[in-house]
């Protein structure tokens, strides 16, 4: 709860108190949490999360319940974060892209109050969805103010995809629409294509993004040398960029989630 309380602003239900309840199955119940048979805490974190993201905040339509569960999942990776370190929480994450499935958009039908769609994905790539917005904030204090004026600027209220996406815009002071409009959408997983040439002393890489709409231009986050990060800035469109004294597998992509990517070397 201090973990939650911290990241996420206080408790939004202190008159009702906080429960635990053993049950047959697990259930976000507002201010008495059904956690199943077996008190895992991976689960007593997701429903206990759900406090806030679900019961305090809530989607006006299921088509958004993306909102709910993808926060709620993505509250258990800052938990194992806050408690064991990014090396080890980092280890849920790569759980979590193994079960995204992409078999359906993360935003569904409006008005039929249903849901008729896979929405599995909702928790795994909603959850990195939310890590990779993170990382492309770049600003943890921003990222975090974010997350608490959600809680305090929408408490007790309903909300939309669309309303979420221009608050964060408006947060953050940029604008992401190309990147929510790929990632909430559409199916397609982005992928980075890489050539790579060296000559000499310089190091040529070349990229862009494949298998994505025309206007999505998400930043990547690369290693360029030991230790040492930057930001490439594909698009679907061939760009070039080069370095000196920069050997070829001193240069590496990621970790990013979202994102495939293919690297052809050119001797």
């Amino acid at each position: 709860m201090k973990t939650y309380e911290n990241y996420f602003g206080p408790y939004p239900f202190p008159r009702d108190e906080f429960k635990l309840i053993q049950t047959p199955y697990p259930m976000e119940h507002q201010s008495c949490v059904s956690v199943g048979k077996d008190f895992e805490e991976d689960l007593i974190l997701h429903e206990t999360a759900h406090e806030w993201w679900g019961n305090s905040i809530s989607c006006t339509d299921l088509a958004d319940i993306w909102i709910h569960e993808a926060f709620a999942t993505y509250a258990v990776y800052l938990f194992k974060e806050s408690s064991y370190g990014k090396e080890q929480a980092s280890k849920y994450l790569e759980y979590l892209a193994k079960n995204i499935k992409g078999s359906s958009p993360l935003v569904g039908i409006y008005g039929v109050n249903h849901i008729h769609y896979d929405y599995d994905d909702a928790y795994s790539k909603g959850a990195i969805l939310l890590h990779t917005l993170r990382d492309l904030i770049n600003n943890d204090s921003v990222w975090f103010d974010i997350l608490r004026n959600l809680q305090s600027d929408f408490k007790y209220k309903s909300i939309t995809t669309p309303e979420l996406m221009k608050y964060i815009n408006n947060q953050s002071g940029q604008d992401f629409t190309y990147f929510f409009d790929q990632y909430l959408y559409q199916v397609e997983i982005p992928r980075l294509e890489i050539r790579i040439k060296e000559g000499g002393n310089k190091l040529s890489i070349g990229y862009r993004w494949q298998n994505a709409k025309e206007d999505f231009a998400m930043p990547v986050r690369v290693t360029i040398a030991q230790n040492k990060f930057d930001f490439i800035y594909p698009t679907t469109s061939w760009k070039n960029i080069e370095f000196e004294n920069l050997l070829m597998d001193n240069f590496k992509v990621g970790p990013n989630k979202l994102i495939t990517s293919s690297v052809v070397r050119i001797k």
